[in-house]
């Protein structure tokens, strides 16, 4: 055993590497919630499936334009965090389908709206869910007329509050879905 080497203070390389952890920019980003912009289809023409999506804490919500032969655009939530940790009320479906919640923007009355709601996690495998909830909006032009500074959104399903994230620089990330949009 070499005894030259400086003895290890446990405690101090526990809150060096806490600390170093808690300071890291990726962390800061996850904790403080921040924006990712890309074609949510690796064959997108330029200007099709621009996407600005806003994890904060893997609460996630996501505006997709369009592409293809869809032209209206999505509005979609998740909340990966929760469901991996077992626990919350964000429902995990049996197979993809319809169901209807009331969806909270800011201070302004809920909308009650049926939305599309399936899973991305793998078949059959207890532990991976990634389940998905996702409003139609009728046109991008509609969904970048909302887009504001900070919306605190509030999904409720049956009752209770299965989702809340409040994203904020809306007006960059609107700037940069334009911009995608516009085949730039």
């Amino acid at each position: 055993m070499d005894t030259s080497k400086k003895e290890i203070n446990v405690k101090e390389a526990i809150d060096s590497n806490v600390k170093n952890f808690l300071d890291d920019p990726k962390h800061k980003a996850w904790e403080q919630g921040s924006w990712e912009f890309f074609q949510a289809n690796s064959n997108a023409k330029k200007g099709e499936y621009c996407t600005a999506l806003f994890n904060k804490q893997g609460n996630i919500v996501a505006l997709m334009g369009p592409g293809g032969s869809y032209k209206g655009a999505l509005l979609a939530f998740s909340n990966i965090a929760e469901v991996a940790n077992g626990g919350g009320k964000f429902p995990i479906p049996e197979k993809p389908g319809t169901i209807e919640l009331a969806l909270y923007q800011n201070d302004e009355p809920p909308a009650k709206v049926k939305a599309f709601h399936w899973d991305l996690g793998q078949e059959n495998l207890v532990g991976d869910e990634k389940p998905l909830i996702v409003f139609a909006v009728p046109t991008i032009e509609a969904a970048l007329e909302t887009m504001e500074e900070k919306i605190n959104f509030r999904l409720e399903y049956n009752g209770e509050i299965i989702e809340q994230v409040e994203w904020h620089s809306g007006q960059m990330a609107k700037q940069k879905l334009q911009a995608c949009l516009s085949g730039k």
